[in-house]
């Protein structure tokens, strides 16, 4: 190894490591701010050791988080919605990717487009269209609400389908020819060789329902259904004047720190799914 080559990488590792603190920080203060008693919060400012260290940790903010909000049946709700979700997004959009790469079926390169073009429209301007059509279904203040709307998804069928169009044409006509059916060659041949884009699809659909905001909180008014991140937001207006940055950062921590601890343990998975995404079209 060459100085040249010595010094490039004490550069890229030292600007690394720059990037590395600057995002771990925050994490490392709002989870000492947790943990430190709502008076207490703000009164070492900059990057004074106990800003990030509380003196004396107390969970006290932790259990007013679960005393102002039945925060066991949230976390519940959060839970079954993320992977109820997760779940049938995973059967119906591989279902509809299958067909988009593998049948011989007229105008579906058009039926993609048409699909990828939903890509680059902000739900925003699709909130109030899909909002009517879950009330004329009957649905609204449900599960169904949360959970239907969300199952498929654009980049689930584009992601699934690179990964059906990587597999060997070998296989499918080995299948059929062993007299195996369109549905067995696809549940029982296809399917177990996406493990890693389907473990990868799974873990990012999960994430994204765990923080669900705009949609949970237009078509859910019932206390009961109420979802993590719209009960935070519950938590941090209940007070008009004086806002409890204690129990705030309590509710931060349980929403960000599970999310971050499935992502290390799987991180492996996401980045071979996504490293391995084929460019086929």
């Amino acid at each position: 190894m060459n100085d040249l080559t010595r010094v490039a990488r004490v550069f890229i590792y030292t600007a690394l490591l720059i990037l590395s603190v600057i995002v771990i920080l925050p994490y490392l203060w709002v989870m000492g701010s947790s943990l430190t008693m709502g008076q207490l919060i703000g009164r070492y400012g900059g990057l004074s050791f106990r800003a990030f260290v509380p003196e004396q940790v107390t969970f006290e903010n932790f259990v007013a988080l679960f005393t102002k909000v039945n925060m066991l049946r949230v976390l519940f709700n959060t839970v079954f919605v993320a992977v109820s979700v997760s779940v049938a997004g995973l059967v119906v959009n591989s279902m509809a990717a299958f067909a988009l790469a593998r049948l011989h079926v007229r105008g579906k390169k058009v039926i993609f487009a048409i699909i990828l073009s939903t890509m680059f429209i902000p739900f925003e301007l699709m909130i109030i269209p899909l909002f009517q059509v879950v009330r004329d279904l009957g649905i609204m203040d449900s599960y169904g609400a949360l959970i239907i709307p969300a199952i498929a998804s654009a980049f689930g069928i584009f992601f699934f389908r690179q990964f059906f169009l990587d597999v060997p044409a070998s296989l499918e006509e080995a299948a059929f020819i062993d007299g195996a059916g369109l549905f067995r060659t696809y549940w029982q041949i296809l399917l177990p060789l996406l493990k890693v884009p389907m473990i990868t699809m799974a873990i990012m659909t999960f994430i994204m329902q765990w923080d669900n905001f705009l949609w949970a909180i237009t078509v859910i008014n019932k206390e009961q259904l109420t979802v993590l991140q719209v009960a935070l937001t519950y938590i941090s207006t209940q007070s008009m004047f004086v806002t409890n940055w204690g129990v705030i950062f309590a509710g931060v921590v349980l929403a960000a720190v599970p999310m971050l601890i499935l992502y290390l343990v799987l991180q492996k998975y996401v980045i071979q799914g996504v490293a391995t995404v084929g460019i086929k079209g």
